[in-house]
């Protein structure tokens, strides 16, 4: 892993700007202020550009039209809408709910779908793009979740905004102490730049007004609490985000399609001046060059490639929302957490993850299974497929079940057919199938993917670098047909495959 973004793939040295806004904790569809900020980021930016939304259930970024946005790929900028898993979901506690937010919107941008008809989408959000994460409240810990995902890949990212980040972990809200197991924010060692603006009531009674806290290794702004309180929003929390979009938006009283700013707040908002802070920092706001000095980056740990493999804690996170669902059961029994799929249990006898990323080095999926009714006379499996955002299904395994139950086996391994095109979007479906009555039931628990460190060069994923990658380089050479994580050859994401990804097959040539 390096460790400064400006030696990670994807970081240009010129060049167009991703923007990812998202939104805090909301009970209804969030749509007014992150508009509004968009809108104002397209303007700033002098040049046109683009919006996208994107939705659970559409599991595409669907193409925004409003004032200024022309369709043009220069300046994009992405609204991700995590409103049914950010309110307290009814299947299950809200705990790891960030966690699989943040997992998604990896997912989106790693392997994304358009809709609405834009006029030309991108050929990839990420890559040889600078990357500017905007999040506010747990929107900072659902960034931060999917910043850590693309450290994993070596993906750079210029510059992280945290609004007020608001982890409910149960550290914060006294005298509530609200827990659903968010991850504090980080600046992880891929983000060279992160800003971070935030105040604090205090607490007490005034709790629900949430308080943000500082993030380690960002340039952090403390704002006045009580400046913030004389005239916009009930909540200060909320406020910050309106600092940030009065920093984008120069005007003398912008709105943020909710709040508007005065004049009496331009004074006391910003006592240094509004026109150099923020929003200033970015790459749009022309101050990139004069960005503070920030402290040491985070390195990103080791996590699993599949959210909530566990069933921690007993919820429905990762298993629910973005094309996941639970038909059998999560239980928790003894301590232990685990799902029951089979007859009659449940509405279906299944499980299927939400939309996940599947790495080039996804090699099997691995679980512990227990047999807690055997199968019928008609013969049950235990089916495991993915199924691609075409629709398209690949079975990876089905496994027998026996007739009788049994303890629990633990670390199995299938193997994920070498056909499977990698680096795509998949949702991970297991269930009992019966060509009869349906009679077995099955636990399942600690599924992951497992994913090995691949040797630059091997191509295919076969374990050397041979005349079969070299072929795959020849034979594909030229600029990538689609997006540059798409083009198996292009070694070095450069969106071709050229003279460079020859040489990584010469010089890594051999097994082992």
């Amino acid at each position: 892993m390096a460790s400064a973004a400006t030696c990670l793939a994807g970081t240009p040295s010129a060049g167009p700007v991703t923007t990812i806004l998202v939104h805090g904790f909301s009970t209804t569809e969030k749509g007014v202020w992150v508009q509004a900020m968009a809108e104002a980021i397209v303007a700033r930016g002098g040049v046109g550009g683009s919006i996208y939304r994107y939705t659970e259930s559409t599991a595409a970024w669907t193409y925004v039209a409003a004032p200024g946005v022309d369709g043009s790929n220069d300046n994009i900028v992405l609204i991700f809408n995590w409103v049914p898993e950010s309110d307290a979901p009814d299947n299950g506690p809200n705990w790891n709910y960030a966690q699989a937010a943040g997992d998604v919107l990896y997912a989106a941008l790693r392997d994304p779908m358009f809709a609405g008809a834009p006029p030309s989408p991108p050929a990839s959000l990420v890559q040889d793009r600078w990357l500017h994460f905007i999040g506010h409240s747990r929107g900072t810990c659902v960034n931060s979740e999917t910043i850590l995902r693309l450290a994993r890949e070596g993906i750079a990212v210029d510059h992280m905004t945290t609004l007020d980040p608001h982890p409910v972990n149960g550290t914060l809200d006294s005298p509530f102490n609200f827990n659903w197991n968010d991850p504090t924010p980080a600046r992880w060692s891929n983000v060279a730049f992160a800003d971070n603006y935030w105040r604090a009531d205090g607490g007490g009674f005034n709790a629900l007004d949430f308080d943000g806290i500082p993030i380690a290794g960002a340039f952090n702004t403390e704002l006045n609490d009580a400046a913030l309180n004389c005239c916009a929003y009930s909540m200060a929390h909320s406020d910050v985000h309106l600092w940030l979009h009065g920093t984008i938006d120069l005007a003398p009283a912008p709105c943020d399609g909710e709040q508007c700013i005065n004049a009496t707040m331009r004074s006391t908002w910003w006592p240094e001046g509004y026109t150099q802070r923020g929003w200033f920092y970015s790459r749009l706001g022309g101050g990139a060059a004069l960005r503070p000095p920030v402290g040491t980056a985070t390195t990103p740990p080791l996590q699993p490639f599949i959210v909530n493999g566990d069933f921690n804690n007993a919820t429905y996170a990762g298993w629910s929302f973005h094309g996941g669902t639970v038909g059998g059961q999560i239980l928790n029994s003894g301590g232990a957490t685990f799902a029951r799929i089979g007859a009659g249990i449940g509405t279906s006898p299944l499980v299927r993850h939400n939309r996940l990323f599947v790495p080039a080095g996804a090699s099997a999926i691995e679980l512990d299974s227990r047999i807690t009714a055997g199968a019928g006379a008609g013969g049950e499996t235990l089916r495991l497929t993915l199924t691609d955002q075409s629709n398209q299904a690949t079975i990876v395994a089905n496994d027998p079940i026996p007739a009788a139950p049994g303890g629990w086996i633990t670390d199995r391994q299938f193997t994920i057919p070498q056909g499977l095109v990698r680096n795509r979007t998949y949702t991970l479906t297991l269930a009992v199938v019966s060509s009869g009555v349906p009679a077995a039931v099955v636990d399942l628990d600690n599924i992951g993917l497992v994913v090995l460190p691949l040797t630059p060069g091997d191509i295919d994923q076969n374990g050397c670098v041979d005349v079969n990658d070299l072929l795959a380089v020849i034979t594909t050479w030229g600029a990538c047909p689609a997006a540059p994580e798409w083009c198996d050859a292009d070694a070095d994401h450069s969106g071709s495959v050229d003279v460079n990804d020859l040489l990584t097959v010469i010089t890594h040539w051999g097994c082992g």
